[in-house]
């Protein structure tokens, strides 16, 4: 299961068990926390709203809680106008990197096969001259060929 799906489903469950609400996982709205600010994924409250159960900071501080509590990578979460800001720990980042490792075959993705796949790369300007810059796109769309190949 996804991080994603991981954070969806604790976090409902965290609702469940501290408000009493139910609410389907799929509708808790997680994505990739805004560069301004700290974190890796975000948690948005403001749909929560709805059921009246407190103040966008109470729910997010009880979500929070949750999932630091939980151990399932989340290192500490910081909760920011209506929005829960997670980071995740070093050692979870660690231990998929570890997974990926003993898993190469994971890594080989599946693009290609059976089928015709067209790479297209540098497209050299009849009236100007050649720089490094398309050398470059050259060699990149040939090592992307051979990859496919």
């Amino acid at each position: 299961m996804a991080m994603k799906e991981r954070i969806q489903q604790l976090a409902a469950e965290a609702l469940r068990s501290v408000y009493d609400a139910e609410i389907d996982p799929a509708s808790l709205t997680v994505q990739p926390t805004d560069p301004q600010h700290e974190g890796d994924l975000t948690v948005v409250l403001f749909p929560l709203l709805k059921l009246k159960l407190g103040s966008p900071d109470q729910i997010g501080a009880s979500i929070g809680d949750a999932l630091v509590n939980a151990d399932m990578g989340v290192g500490s979460y910081r909760v920011l106008k209506g929005f829960l800001n997670l980071s995740i720990s070093d050692t979870h980042w660690l231990s998929e990197l570890e997974r990926i490792v003993a898993e190469p075959a994971s890594l080989r993705p599946n693009v290609g096969q059976g089928e015709r796949v067209m790479v297209e790369f540098s497209s050299p300007n009849t009236n100007k001259p050649l720089h490094l810059g398309h050398l470059r796109n050259n060699f990149l769309g040939d090592s992307i060929s051979r990859i496919l190949a």
